[in-house]
């Protein structure tokens, strides 16, 4: 079980989000979040370019 020592807070993790680099940055929202209590609504599209329809 990972230990975040930042939110002195145990968590465990299911699956991924996508590319590691999300992942990191979804963690440092969720500090800023434990941190701060001031909530942010952040989107990611992980879509490849040749994923769009031509």
């Amino acid at each position: 079980m990972p230990w975040c020592a930042d939110a002195g807070l145990r968590t465990t993790s299911t699956g991924t989000i996508g590319a590691v680099c999300l992942e990191a940055d979804v963690i440092e929202h969720a500090k800023n979040f434990i941190r701060t209590g001031a909530a942010k609504l952040v989107e990611y599209n992980t879509a490849s370019a040749s994923d769009k329809s031509n």
